[in-house]
C-alpha cells in the first residue's frame, strides 16, 4: 500500500471486513479443492457478506479519487465476481445433489433475478450509487448468453446428471440473460453518472474555497 494510504481511516475501517473475505476465501479454495461443495457454498456467501460489508462501510466515509481507486473499487469488481461465483456455487451444488431438471432450471432463473436485483439495490439503496458491481454483472450475464448460444458442455450426455434440455427453455434462458446483462450495464452507466453529480455537487464553489483560504481576497462584482 503507498504510504499516504496506510493511515487513511477508509483503510482502518475496511481492514476487520477484507480479512474476514480473505479468511472465507482460503476455506473456500481448500473445502472446493476437495469437493466438499456445501462448505464451499457457505463459504462462497461468507466472501460475499464480507465484501458487501467492506463497501457499505467504505461508502459510509468521505473518500478522495485516489482513495477510491485505490481503496474501494478494486473489492467493487471483487464483489461483482463473487454475485456471479456464488450463483454458480449454488447451481453447482445442486447439480452435485441430482436434482431435477425442473429445480435446477428454478434455480438458473431465480440467480439471474438475484444478480439483477443486487445490481439494483446497490444503484438506489446503497449510500453511494455503486457502477463497478452492474458492469460486472453485464460481464457475467453476457457470458451466460453467449455459453448457452451452442451449450455443448450443458449438452454433453457424458456430463454427471445430464438433461436433454429442449431448444425453447435454453432460447428462453439465454434470450432473458441478455436482457439482463443489458439491464445491468445501463445500471451500471446510471450509478457512474449519479456518483459523478453527487461528487461534484460536495465540491465547494471556488470562489467560496478562495475566501476561506484568503479572506481578504474581495469577490468579483
Amino acid at each position: 500500500m503507498l504510504p499516504k494510504h496506510r493511515s487513511s481511516p477508509v483503510a482502518q475501517l475496511v481492514t476487520p471486513w477484507w480479512s474476514a473475505a480473505c479468511a472465507f476465501q482460503v476455506a473456500w479454495s481448500a473445502v472446493f479443492g476437495a469437493e466438499f461443495l456445501l462448505a464451499a457454498f457457505v463459504c462462497m456467501l461468507g466472501i460475499l457478506g464480507s465484501l458487501l460489508g467492506l463497501l457499505l462501510t467504505a461508502d459510509r466515509a468521505p473518500l478522495s479519487l485516489s482513495e477510491y481507486w485505490l481503496l474501494r473499487a478494486p473489492f467493487s469488481l471483487h464483489a461483482g465476481w463473487v454475485i456471479a461465483a456464488s450463483a454458480v456455487n449454488a447451481s453447482v451444488l445442486a447439480d452435485s445433489r441430482m436434482c431435477s431438471a425442473g429445480t435446477l432450471l428454478a434455480l438458473a432463473i431465480v440467480s439471474l433475478a438475484v444478480i439483477l436485483a443486487v445490481v439494483v439495490l446497490f444503484v438506489v439503496a446503497s449510500p453511494k450509487p455503486e457502477a463497478i458491481i452492474g458492469f460486472v454483472a453485464a460481464w457475467s450475464l453476457g457470458a451466460i448468453h453467449a455459453e448457452l448460444g451452442s451449450a455443448t458442455h450443458l449438452l454433453d450426455p457424458s456430463r454427471f446428471n445430464f438433461f436433454a434440455w429442449d431448444e425453447v427453455s435454453l432460447a428462453g434462458l439465454r434470450g432473458a440473460a441478455l436482457v439482463l446483462s443489458l439491464a445491468s450495464l445501463g445500471l451500471g452507466l446510471l450509478a457512474a453518472g449519479l456518483r459523478t453529480c453527487s461528487s461534484q455537487d460536495r465540491k465547494p464553489p471556488a470562489a467560496a474555497t478562495a475566501v476561506e483560504e484568503n479572506p481578504s481576497t474581495p469577490l468579483a462584482a
